[in-house]
């Protein structure tokens, strides 16, 4: 699938939850330890859905051993992977039943922290919180999550429990308001999008 092709517009709720329920049955199945992340978190924590226009499911992984069983296994189409010092780092596919975007983020224990490297920074998760992972019911299935009050402090600000219209760019918001992230643009990073 052409990266630059990809359909980011809102996704009907029934499709997301498609999605995410294809997607991380194959997760439970590889033994692969996983939280939901960013904006779906946050939806189904705060409001008991996902996000008003979301088009994606966002899932943290904490090892890139498993990737390859992964690709062979989820039922989606690749659309870019990002690598830094020989480290998966991220893997977009999209769902072509849906058209949802099945987004995983690879986090690899440095010292006390989990860390993504990204072109714009990186974005870092304490060990502990990994290590005392929390599971959350949606629509009568649980999922495996970060302490959903903390994570959506520590990622989206005090102010996490007010939605927000975006007016700003996602580097601008992250840098002000994500005590995740770290700017710090990567050079190295490698991008394989697939054309």
């Amino acid at each position: 699938m052409n990266y630059n092709s990809i359909d980011k517009s809102p996704k009907k709720y029934e499709d997301l939850l498609s999605t995410m329920s294809k997607g991380i049955s194959i997760l439970d199945s590889l033994g692969i330890t996983y939280s939901l992340g960013r904006g779906t978190l946050l939806g189904i924590h705060r409001d008991k859905k996902y996000t008003d226009g979301d088009n994606d499911i966002d899932i943290d992984i904490f090892d890139d051993k498993k990737i390859h069983e992964l690709i062979n296994e989820l039922p989606f189409e690749i659309v870019l992977i990002t690598m830094s010092s020989g480290r998966y780092q991220q893997l977009v596919m999209v769902d072509p039943e849906t058209r949802v975007i099945f987004d995983i983020w690879f986090y690899n224990l440095i010292r006390n922290e989990y860390i993504n490297r990204h072109a714009q920074g990186f974005f870092k998760i304490p060990k502990n919180k990994v290590l005392n992972l929390k599971t959350i019911t949606f629509e009568k299935k649980q999922y495996s999550c970060f302490d959903p009050n903390w994570y959506c402090e520590y990622w989206y600000g005090k102010l996490w429990k007010t939605p927000v219209k975006y007016s700003k760019t996602w580097i601008q918001f992250y840098k002000e308001d994500c005590n995740g992230f770290e700017f710090s643009p990567e050079k190295n990073l490698i991008f394989i999008k697939l054309f």
